[in-house]
């Protein structure tokens, strides 16, 4: 194969890639803007959670197509899925949000809401720093504060959240408070694993 076509080809799935973590970071954003103002229109996060999805459909389609990418096709296929799953765990969230009305009428958003968004600044650069699997050194250094800073928002979470059955919160908003705990611990999860795919492939193709 003529190394033009092939660097066409590495380029339409590094640019899906990138279009999935842009709509991941943006989801992450309007998450953010909801938990400090406490507004916010759910159909906005269906919309980010149905572009998504079409990035996904996308990026399988041209893999259908692709004899050789430039990436193992496992590797795309992991990696966008996993960048697909955060505007649904966004979503879960704000669902769950609209429905706790008093149960974390005193919960402290702010701190959370930075957390969240500086780490998805974090995951856009590095899905971007694939074009440039050599610098490995930057690389690492981008997942190694994303890290950080998810295992800070878990310790957020924790705090805020956890201890639902203390809170003398009514038993429906004691569930709900739970349910939106483990929301919130999903989503933390989904960003620090996508980040960890990212630094498989970078260390694999480097």
């Amino acid at each position: 194969m003529p190394f033009s076509v092939q660097q066409f080809l590495d380029d339409k799935f590094y640019g899906f890639l990138e279009a999935g973590a842009e709509q991941a970071q943006e989801s992450i954003k309007q998450l953010a803007r909801y938990l400090r103002s406490q507004e916010g229109d759910y159909e906005t996060f269906l919309a980010s959670l149905s572009q998504a999805r079409n990035i996904k459909q996308n990026t399988d389609a041209q893999l259908v197509k692709t004899i050789m990418p430039g990436l193992e096709r496992e590797d795309i296929q992991s990696l966008s899925d996993s960048l697909r799953q955060i505007p649904e765990a966004v979503s879960h969230i704000v669902r769950t949000l609209l429905a706790a009305q008093e149960g974390v009428s005193t919960v402290d958003f702010l701190p959370l809401a930075d957390g969240l968004e500086e780490i998805a600044d974090l995951l856009a650069a590095m899905v971007k720093q694939l074009r440039k699997l050599c610098e490995i050194e930057k690389a690492s250094a981008l997942n190694d504060r994303l890290q950080e800073l998810a295992n800070k928002v878990e310790n957020l979470v924790d705090g805020g959240f956890r201890n639902a059955n203390q809170a003398g919160l009514d038993p429906l908003n004691a569930v709900i408070r739970m349910d939106l705990t483990k929301a919130l611990d999903t989503l933390t999860a989904r960003l620090s694993h996508t980040a960890e795919l990212v630094m498989q492939i970078v260390l694999k193709n480097a």
